[in-house]
């Protein structure tokens, strides 16, 4: 990632990872997309900060729900931490996040670094998810499946 995110990363960067909501983090113990920023940090030399961004409210499993669905779900669930407000001032901030789907996580923590003064905002990705249709357990196709 560090490699494919080479152009993107300057040593003034600030990397820093999607967040997990707090009781997420209890459950699984780490943050995927924390290590995955740690060690792209390190390895180009920028920044890292791994607290900028916080989940105010846990949201719900997003699988299933539409594109649309999942932006209303994320709507005003991250924002930036007070304290970091002036730090995210007029630089530019490499968003990390481990899967991407619809991109309604890293839309809205692009938007809020954005709304806090960040000149630019640049996601990187460990892997792409394409978007499920849902199986109507009733079609004759749902025995196959």
């Amino acid at each position: 990632m560090a490699r494919a995110g080479h152009g993107l990363i300057h040593l003034e960067s600030i990397i820093t990872p999607v967040p997990a909501h707090k009781r997420r983090l209890r459950q699984r113990r780490y943050n995927q997309a924390a290590l995955l920023a740690q060690v792209i940090a390190r390895k180009s030399a920028a920044h890292y900060v791994p607290d900028m961004l916080e989940r105010t409210r846990a949201t719900t499993r997003l699988s299933g729900f539409s594109r649309r669905e999942r932006y209303e779900e994320m709507k005003e669930a991250i924002q930036v931490r007070p304290h970091m407000l002036r730090r995210v001032a007029g630089r530019h901030i490499v968003l990390v996040d481990d899967l991407l789907t619809t991109g309604a996580t890293a839309s809205v923590s692009a938007q809020a670094l954005l709304e806090n003064g960040a000149a630019s905002v640049c996601l990187l990705v460990a892997a792409l998810v394409p978007m499920q249709k849902e199986i109507d357990l009733d079609s004759p196709i749902a025995e196959t499946a």
